[in-house]
Parts: C-alpha cells; sequence; structure tokens
C-alpha cells in the first residue's frame, strides 16, 4: 500500500498534547494480495476547545474510496474455492475526539457493491498502465447491492509509558467495531512503541479495517522515529465480501468467524513530512483460502 497525505495548518496550539494538522488532503493507494486495491480522497477540518472547557480536540474527516477485490486474474470461469470479486465505492465521513490520553473515532460510510462501483474499469486501466495482466473473472462478480455501515474504536495513549535506555517506550491497546451491512464485527488489540518523539502521532497507519485518526500526526520541530509490533482480533459475523450478496444469490466461501493481523515496521518524521512502513500477516480469511496473506504498507505524510 502507499499513501500520500498532505496537510496545512495555521499557528501551533499548544494547549494540547496532540493535536492533528487541519484541513487536510489524502490520496490512499493499496495492492496487498487478492484484496483490495484502495484509492480515496479525504478532506478534514479541525476545531479546537480550550483546556479550561474540557481538554478534548474533535476532528471531522470526509474520504471517498474505491476498493477492488479480485484472485486469479487469468482466469475466466468461476472459482468456487475462493474469494468473489467484487467492487466496492463509498463515502464516509468520521469524527474523532483527542485528548492526551485516548482517542474516540465514530464512522459513518454509504455505499454501492457491485458493477455500478465501476471497479473492473478501474482495476483494468491500471493493469494496462502498468503492463499487467488484466482482470479476467469480473463475469462473476457480487451483484449490485447499496450498502450502509456505521464504525466505532477507542484507543488508550497513556495507558503505560517509560523511558529505557534513553528513549520512549509505550503500549497502546484499543477496541473497535462495526455494525453494518458490508461488514459488521468486534474487534480488540494493542501496540507497542519504541522510539523518540512517540507523542507526534497515534501510532501508524493501520491497514483497513481502521478508522481515519490513524492517518493523523502532529508537527512539531526536530525528528521523531520508533519501532513498533501490534496485533488485532476481530470477531466476524458478517462479511459481505466472503459471505455474498445479502439479498440476492451469489458466489460465497465458508469465512473464518476469527480473523488476526500481526502488524510490525517503522515511522519517521520531521517537521515536513512522515514516513512509515507496516509488514502485515493476516489469518486465513475464509475456509478454502490456500495461504495466509502476507503483505507491506508505505505510507508517506507531506505537510505543506
Amino acid at each position: 500500500m502507499a499513501c500520500l497525505h498532505t496537510t496545512k495548518r495555521k499557528k501551533h496550539d499548544s494547549r494540547s498534547a496532540l493535536q492533528p494538522q487541519l484541513p487536510a488532503w489524502a490520496g490512499f493507494y493499496s495492492v496487498p494480495p487478492r484484496p483490495p486495491l484502495i484509492a480515496c480522497l479525504t478532506s478534514s477540518s479541525k476545531m479546537t476547545f480550550s483546556a479550561t472547557q474540557t481538554g478534548i480536540t474533535p476532528l471531522v474527516s470526509c474520504s471517498i474510496t474505491s476498493a477492488v477485490s479480485t484472485k486469479d486474474p487469468v482466469a475466466t470461469q468461476l472459482l468456487e474455492d475462493d474469494r468473489p470479486y467484487a467492487g466496492y465505492l463509498y463515502l464516509a465521513t468520521g469524527f474523532t475526539t483527542q485528548n492526551k490520553d485516548e482517542t474516540e473515532s465514530w464512522r459513518i460510510s454509504f455505499g454501492l457493491v457491485g458493477p455500478g462501483a465501476r471497479a473492473e474499469v478501474i482495476q483494468n486501466n491500471l493493469h494496462r498502465a502498468i503492463g499487467s495482466d488484466e482482470a479476467m473473472g469480473w463475469d462473476h462478480q457480487l451483484k449490485n447491492e447499496f450498502v450502509a455501515s456505521l464504525a466505532y474504536e477507542k484507543k488508550w495513549l497513556g495507558l503505560y509509558r517509560a523511558k529505557p535506555f534513553k528513549l520512549e517506550f509505550d503500549l497502546l491497546p484499543h477496541a473497535s467495531a462495526s455494525l453494518g451491512t458490508p461488514l459488521t464485527y468486534f474487534g480488540a488489540g494493542g501496540m507497542i512503541r519504541i522510539g523518540r518523539g512517540l507523542d507526534h502521532d497515534y501510532g501508524p497507519p493501520r491497514i483497513r479495517p481502521s478508522l481515519p485518526v490513524s492517518q493523523y500526526y502532529e508537527r512539531k520541530g526536530g525528528v521523531s522515529w520508533y519501532f513498533f509490533a501490534g496485533i488485532d482480533g476481530r470477531f466476524i459475523a458478517h462479511n459481505l465480501f466472503l459471505d455474498g450478496n445479502n439479498f440476492e444469490n451469489s458466489h460465497s466461501v465458508d469465512r473464518e468467524d476469527f480473523v488476526a493481523d500481526l502488524q510490525a515496521g517503522f515511522v519517521w518524521n520531521n517537521s515536513k513530512f512522515r514516513l512509515a512502513y507496516s509488514w502485515i500477516y493476516r489469518s486465513r480469511e475464509f475456509a478454502q483460502q490456500q495461504e495466509r496473506d502476507i503483505f507491506g504498507s508505505v505510507s508517506i505524510s507531506v505537510h505543506f
């Protein structure tokens, strides 16, 4: 995955330990194995309350995302033991509140799954541009269906902090949930970080499913960096992209009820940009899956 975020900020407000730099525009593109190739445009704005009120900084974001889920690109027949072809186009708006100890994020999204999302056109035009094989199985994609979801995540920022060997160390546990026609799950996990300048962000950008807070970071002087490792487990009650269409017959596979991600990597930033690399190991998502997914993510965030 590759990400590009640009952020413009006004005068720094020292009353908050972590204040995202907004408004922000973000572009997002991802190619993990088989699932989704994602592109999005994000606009955000910030409102700040004084420390004498609540000490809470709200953050509002909006995004448009196109996601593509495919499998064997040269197969024209229906592969019954592999995930369905699917295109997903949706509009999401998120609201996050944060202080020095925790963040809470809500996101509501509305979108379309199926041929109307134009995922076949997006993917095959990109493949032609880079000289790759076109995906041939789009005749078997999920059917058109309007979808909606509500997602929530809470992250604890100050649960444990230490300074071993003149470095900074912290623990960032989180809990999350999503309720909707495309995806319903309950999850929890945590991350450890060690380095310098850990208060510059809320942790590295996360592979979806995630909420917008992981894309923002604090613009401060000097250089900050850290290594991180984390785990996220999700109980999946429903996944349209594996279970098939909700209201029509379509291709589906036998979904696993529990999915876990292991993530590790490195983050470096200065006053102008942030660079993050993540390595992700994901457990099997359905019974017929032959191999577990292992992929990498590169994120670049730029201030201007």
